[in-house]
């Protein structure tokens, strides 16, 4: 008697639930049909919007939180790898910067890394000024380049390997047409140097 009771309540609970749902719908079969065509395009546009939110909202949660596992572990390593000791003093500073008499080697460097990016500098401007305290010299350069802009960009960055102590100041790059694959820069670099050796 207990299982036919149980039975027919169940039974009774999802008729109850089946007449629900198929009063549900036609009460929303009503609304839509009462809606008209603008009314359509506008749940239509509705479920569009959410359906576009979720894939996107989803997906950029994932990446969201593929970065955030990445920066912890940056975070993580950077905590184990010994830090240098930061220069005392300015005489460790300046100890550490190449001699005013070492100028042409480092324009050799330039011109070695700019043959190594198969780029060639045919003309280039510099100008020299004495910094009033602290024994420093300051060396601007300046030189055009023509070529792709992978090999400018291969260029610079060897530069700044090989020569930590130069810095771009200035460069300005420029494409003649579109379709062009080759670039025009104009690239300054700033070099500090010690007035004495």
């Amino acid at each position: 008697m207990a299982n036919l009771m149980q039975a027919y309540t169940w039974t009774s609970v999802r008729d109850r639930a089946g007449k629900a749902f198929i009063l549900m719908l036609e009460r929303l079969a009503w609304s839509v049909k009462g809606t008209g065509r603008l009314g359509l395009a506008g749940i239509a546009l509705l479920v569009a919007s959410g359906v576009f939110f979720l894939s996107t909202y989803l997906q950029l949660s994932r990446d969201t939180q593929a970065l955030g596992l990445q920066l912890e572990d940056l975070r993580n390593t950077q905590r184990s790898v010994p830090r240098q000791a930061p220069v005392d003093t300015a005489a460790q500073l300046l100890g550490s910067l190449p001699a005013r008499g070492d100028m042409p080697a480092l324009l050799g460097v330039v011109l070695a890394q700019a043959n190594a990016a198969h780029l060639t500098i045919d003309s280039g401007k510099y100008d020299e000024s004495a910094m009033k305290a602290g024994g420093l010299v300051r060396y601007r350069v300046t030189f055009p380049l023509v070529g792709s802009y992978p090999q400018i960009r291969r260029f610079i960055d060897a530069l700044l390997t090989a020569m930590p102590n130069v810095a771009v100041s200035d460069l300005s790059v420029q494409r003649k047409a579109i379709a062009d694959g080759v670039v025009e820069a104009q690239v300054g670099l700033t070099v500090f140097t010690r007035e004495r050796s």
